[in-house]
């Protein structure tokens, strides 16, 4: 019996939950895939066809302020966990940097940035002495 193919969430969740089973105190993981279509034509004659398929995992670990890093073409979520696993090892018997770590979620920086910019762009166009009018009065009303 084989096992049921996992979505790109579910995948992810499951890896982040896996690294931290392993040890890592965080992890980060992207999934890409898409595809690449491109035609050459030189005076009427094709020159060059390409359709191709890319998927890509990436990962980043850190462990007590070290971190690691791994990528790979092969979404097999075995293939994953054994990269995972190499990761959190190679994390571990790196050096400690005191800014690894994935950025954390501050509600009153955020509520900071977005006062402060939500009127900029009208307040550029009026210290320029009113140059582009309308354009500052429909910046002001959004």
């Amino acid at each position: 019996m084989s096992t049921p193919k996992l979505g790109h969430l579910e995948l992810a969740e499951s890896l982040v939950a896996y690294g931290k089973k392993q040890g890592a105190t965080e992890v980060e993981v992207t999934i890409r895939e898409g595809r690449k279509r491109s035609v050459s034509v030189l005076e009427g004659n094709v020159e060059s066809l390409t359709d191709a398929d890319h998927r890509t995992a990436s990962m980043r670990v850190f462990v007590d302020g070290k971190a690691a890093s791994a990528a790979s073409s092969d979404l097999a979520p075995v293939s994953l966990q054994r990269l995972l696993d190499s990761a959190v090892a190679r994390a571990r018997s790196s050096g400690a940097d005191p800014l690894a770590g994935l950025p954390q979620f501050n509600p009153g920086l955020q509520n900071r940035i977005f006062e402060r910019t939500k009127g900029s762009g009208a307040e550029v166009i009026q210290k320029k002495g009113g140059a582009g009018w309308a354009v500052a009065i429909a910046i002001r009303e959004v």
